[in-house]
């Protein structure tokens, strides 16, 4: 599961085992208890940047190619990345963010890049450090009844993720999914890629 934004009066969710963010009053975060969940951050902390790079172990070929122009594709790889995690390349479930940040507008961006846990993991990425493991990520797409309307410059979305967990040692276990993302995007008109602007958790 990954944090969440949102920009200029925008959302952000949080990850698993990961506290909230405080990066604006706008921008919400979700935390397991409550139905929806709201992020932000007060003052940003500079986001890890000697982290390896390379591609996560659970994000597949198909994955990999999206259309920047299809809001329901874009809406789906930012998910699948925010919740999306890898010990070899990540030192903390946040970390996954940076991977979800070239679908996110620049303010968006900016938040996901600056967000910083303010507590300890939790015990799901404890146990997959301890498998060396990674996490696949297959989307539900809908589920909160019928989107708004799609303009040439606004939709909304709604995705559910459905994680599953893998060590090396071949260990697998399927934790609940963290909650349907209610994702925004936007772009500058027809015909141009679509970004997520903002998100929340339900």
């Amino acid at each position: 599961m990954a944090v969440g934004l949102l920009a200029g009066g925008c959302t952000l969710p949080a990850l698993p085992g990961v506290a909230q963010h405080r990066v604006a009053p706008s921008v919400p975060a979700p935390a397991p208890s409550s139905p929806q969940r709201r992020v932000g951050a007060d003052t940003p902390h500079p986001f890890p940047d000697d982290l390896p790079s390379g591609r996560p172990r659970g994000l597949t070929a198909a994955q990999q190619r999206v259309d920047r122009e299809d809001p329901d594709a874009v809406a789906a790889a930012f998910v699948v990345r925010l919740e999306l995690w890898d010990t070899e390349l990540d030192r903390r479930p946040n970390d996954a963010a940076r991977r979800a940040a070239p679908y996110a507008t620049p303010q968006l961006r900016a938040q996901l890049l600056s967000a910083t846990p303010e507590a300890a993991p939790g015990n799901r990425w404890e146990v997959l450090a301890r498998h060396r493991g990674w996490t696949t990520v297959t989307t539900e797409s809908g589920g909160i009844g019928e989107d708004p309307p799609t303009s040439d410059t606004a939709a909304v979305r709604a995705v559910t993720p459905v994680p599953v967990d893998h060590g090396v040692d071949g260990w697998t276990s399927s934790p609940d999914p963290p909650g349907t993302y209610i994702v925004k995007l936007s772009r500058v008109g027809k015909g141009r890629p679509w970004s997520v602007s903002s998100y929340t958790i339900q």
